[in-house]
């Protein structure tokens, strides 16, 4: 099972490579800001080998966003506009926090130097690519769509999902539940509509009282500016409920930090998102990232978004990211993954052990056929 898993794996990655080709059509692919941001944050190890870590990782910036500007052709326009707002956000990595990490941690002062001349560079090369994709991509608009089209969307299916559906089939089955969710949902509409909206007649049309039931409930939700601490108020509620219900065990001493998506990962679309550490990170955080509503959205946008996150769907977003999702399951999966790791060492140990017995044992019928042949020939 472990050889299928990995050789479907490096199949993927190849036809990630040499069939997708994102690397040629997303610019936002390109971003060192994320990668030392997650190697700063990180708690796991001290700050020096940290630091020491993030030098090593800077310190050929300036080829890194040449090959990515080499790479690039006929991107998506979406993508580039992605790219800049997330290597601007990583800008911000290259900043005060990391200069004043930089002048209080212990490294000497060789290290400090070339690491704040490393940090200098690499700002200005995360620059040069931006000012690239701003001059050179942008304002030639020669763009391809973002859509990748039936074939390779089929291909992607069979190596992200790998089910025993098709991406069609699956297709078929969400339309059946559909129009099984739609009808509970009018059953349920039905019996909500004279306390939401008391003394109007419900409409005729199933969907449209279902609309309105729901553009009701929608309307209790966050302030604009409060999105981020509704969910950390609600993690506890949900912590509790699983405790009290003995629904799984939570290891509290790996406790879930809700914390604003750092900017070199937002935009993407996805409001709210889980870090979790490797196998080999136990003593790590695991981030819970919520996006909080971009200042440059309209009321009507704000509103639009917060209503779709109202106060119900926001638990099952918390409920689906957190406790007892992705978190809880990352949780799970890293003991498990460390302990797999483990058993693979031990076989591949008592492999060779097996080799080297059963050489000995070769050698050793060698040496006594070899003595009756000795003791044959006098």
């Amino acid at each position: 099972m472990t050889c299928a898993c990995c050789a479907t794996s490096l199949r993927a990655q190849r036809w990630y490579a040499d069939t997708l080709k994102n690397w040629q059509w997303n610019p936002a692919s390109y971003n060192l800001g994320a990668s030392v941001g997650d190697l700063l944050n990180g708690r796991h190890y001290r700050l020096d080998r940290r630091l020491r870590n993030i030098s090593d990782k800077i310190s050929h910036a300036a080829e890194y966003y040449a090959a990515a500007r080499a790479n690039i052709s006929t991107p998506t326009k979406e993508h580039t506009e992605l790219a800049l707002k997330q290597n601007a956000g990583g800008l911000a990595v290259f900043g005060s926090a990391l200069a004043d990490s930089v002048r209080k941690s212990g490294l000497t002062a060789q290290e400090k130097k070339t690491l704040t001349d490393r940090i200098a560079s690499t700002r200005q090369a995360v620059q040069g690519y931006m000012d690239f994709l701003k001059k050179d991509v942008l304002s030639a608009k020669t763009f391809r769509s973002f859509r990748i089209g039936r074939t390779l969307f089929d291909q992607k299916f069979a190596y992200d999902i790998q089910s025993h559906f098709t991406a069609g089939e699956v297709y078929e089955q969400a339309l059946k539940h559909k129009a099984e969710l739609l009808h509970d949902m009018a059953v349920r509409a039905a019996r909500l509509y004279p306390k939401y909206l008391p003394g109007q007649k419900a409409p005729a049309d199933t969907l449209a009282m279902i609309t309105a039931v729901v553009n009701q409930l929608t309307l209790k939700h966050a302030p604009r500016d409060g999105f981020v601490d509704a969910v950390k108020r609600q993690i506890p509620t949900l912590v509790a409920f699983v405790n009290e219900h003995n629904l799984l065990t939570q290891d509290p001493s790996k406790p879930l930090v809700v914390r604003e998506t750092p900017l070199y990962m937002r935009g993407s679309g996805a409001g709210a998102s889980i870090s979790a550490p490797g196998p080999y990170d136990k003593g790590a955080n695991t981030y819970y990232n919520v996006e909080p509503l971009p200042k440059e959205w309209t009321a009507a946008q704000a509103e639009s978004y917060l209503r779709e996150y109202n106060d119900y769907t926001l638990q099952i977003l918390n409920i689906h990211e957190a406790i007892p999702g992705h978190y809880t399951q990352a949780g799970v999966r890293q003991p498990l993954a460390f302990a797999g790791e483990k058993h693979l060492r031990q076989r591949r140990h008592d492999r060779r052990l097996g080799r080297v017995r059963r050489a000995h044992d070769a050698g050793k019928r060698l040496r006594q056929q070899l003595r009756r042949n000795v003791a044959a020939l006098g």
